[in-house]
């Protein structure tokens, strides 16, 4: 129960709370604010996908949680806003050095997703029509067989 409080309070802290700052910023047509939040979406979802690793390899640390709750409010709050630091120094380099890797990486991945997805949609329409097919058969011969008799 303790890890399903902390949960939700980590979760709230890294996505309620900066999602609704970054629709205020977008609603007062702010392009500092804007692009602030951008910058820590950008931070929070790299982030978010080392968590996985983070979570195991720390998880069993006493302060853990308190700690990432910390560095999450350390991203996105008015007086550290220590995610423009981080995309800065750090993931916009990498970003800039590796874009036509990552753009390519992408394409790749969503055209294998797409055919993928393609291939089961297929494969469920086929078994959809058998099953369509059976339950017709069924009911002609269960209508023969009544007619029959």
């Amino acid at each position: 129960m303790r890890d399903v409080a902390w949960r939700l309070v980590i979760n709230f802290t890294a996505y309620v709370v900066p999602a609704y700052k970054c629709f205020k910023a977008l609603e007062r047509r702010n392009v500092k604010f804007v692009r602030f939040w951008c910058e820590y979406w950008l931070v929070i979802s790299v982030f978010a996908v080392s968590e996985v690793v983070l979570d195991i390899l720390g998880g069993w640390f006493p302060l853990y949680n308190s700690l990432k709750l910390l560095f999450i409010v350390y991203l996105w709050h008015p007086k550290t806003e220590g995610a423009t630091p981080i995309y800065v120094r750090t993931l916009r380099p990498f970003l800039v050095r590796y874009q036509g890797l990552v753009d390519k990486t992408f394409d790749d991945v969503f055209e294998f997703a797409k055919e993928h997805f393609k291939s089961h949609v297929q494969r469920i329409q086929g078994t959809l029509a058998n099953m369509v097919d059976a339950t017709v058969q069924q009911q002609q011969t269960g209508s023969r067989t009544n007619r029959a008799r």
